[in-house]
């Protein structure tokens, strides 16, 4: 937003390196933006989490969007306190250096249902919708903001042509596309991604 980045879409192993790698400042990413929760994607959230609660002395205020559960896979907001609340992997988090605020939201994964707004503010919207990546709850996001728009995919098997309608005038889409090679890769993979 104005040249600072304030968004982070997904957060899986090695993203808190890059970042720092990249020089991005993390002091100002006040949303994460999360398509699904296999590890892939979610792995480096809770390191992320810390540097922004070692960055300096305030508390951390972040917004955390992402699928609602079903099966095997917890909502976003079971997945967050199981990793920040008082039972977490990392409950001693919220106390070790400054107090941390995270809002999260849960957004439905129902495939029947169109895009929905998630989050307006200063110009800056943020759309969500369900994405096929077989039993996973997964979706994909539009973020637009000053007349400019850009469309995350996140994995999906592309069955549908809800993404084609998220994405439609946008001036960049990242597309998840995996190379199932050799051809006859288990099948399991075929019903999670586009080949």
């Amino acid at each position: 937003v104005g040249g600072t980045p304030t968004i982070l879409v997904d957060v899986g192993p090695g993203s808190f390196l890059r970042l720092g790698q990249l020089g991005v400042a993390t002091d100002k990413l006040e949303t994460v933006l999360l398509t699904h929760l296999h590890i892939d994607h979610v792995g480096d959230l809770a390191g992320f989490v810390k540097s922004r609660d070692l960055f300096d002395d305030k508390p951390v205020n972040l917004q955390i969007f992402g699928p609602t559960g079903a099966g095997l896979y917890p909502s976003t907001s079971a997945f967050v306190d199981r990793l920040f609340g008082a039972q977490g992997a990392f409950a001693y988090l919220p106390s070790f250096r400054n107090e941390l605020k995270l809002a999260v939201e849960d957004v439905p994964t129902d495939l029947s249902a169109g895009p929905r707004i998630v989050l307006e503010r200063s110009g800056l919207v943020v759309t969500a919708v369900a994405v096929d990546h077989d039993d996973v709850p997964a979706l994909a996001y539009r973020v637009e903001h000053n007349g400019h728009s850009v469309v995350f995919s996140g994995d999906l098997a592309s069955r549908q042509a809800r993404i084609a309608e998220l994405a439609k005038a946008a001036d960049v889409l990242v597309y998840d596309a995996a190379v199932l090679d050799p051809p006859g890769s288990p099948a399991n993979l075929y019903a999670l991604h586009t080949a």
